[in-house]
């Protein structure tokens, strides 16, 4: 099991680099499922749930460092894509945000609300400085 990393300013103009690579290796991990298996929402979940992700390191996690890097790990397996996003900012309680009034039409906030309604596992931790999030997507033959 192969961990990559990506390392990059907190600038947005990086966040598609991360949403992109996220993308090509979702397609590497399908590419032994026969098209008529596949699931055709997997890699654009990923895809857009990296770039909330990232697009939240960007504008939260660089607020006290604007100088630390936002970091992404993503490791393949034969079960499942785990995709770990790094930022050096503030910790927060994870568990208390809550899901954007879809009546109301909020003009932001729906970043969380996608990375738990899209992925298969979402985790926060906050570890020696870093808040991480840790997103799962389960290989889509393998739905458990």
């Amino acid at each position: 099991m192969d961990t990559l990393e990506l390392r990059f300013p907190p600038s947005a103009k990086y966040i598609k680099i991360a949403a992109q690579m996220a993308a090509a290796l979702g397609n590497i991990l399908c590419s032994d499922i026969e098209e008529s298996s596949r699931d055709a929402d997997f890699v654009p979940h990923v895809e857009l749930v990296v770039s909330e992700a990232c697009t939240n390191a960007v504008k939260h996690g660089s607020k006290i460092d604007t100088e630390a890097d936002v970091i992404m790990e993503v490791t393949c397996d034969d079960q499942a894509m785990t995709i770990k996003v790094k930022d050096a900012g503030q910790t927060f309680d994870f568990a208390a945000i809550s899901e954007p009034d879809l009546e109301q039409h909020p003009t932001h906030g729906y970043g969380i609300f996608l990375m738990r309604s899209l992925m298969d596992e979402v985790h926060y931790t906050h570890e020696n400085g870093w808040n991480c999030i840790t997103l799962v997507k389960y290989k889509p033959c393998l739905k458990v």
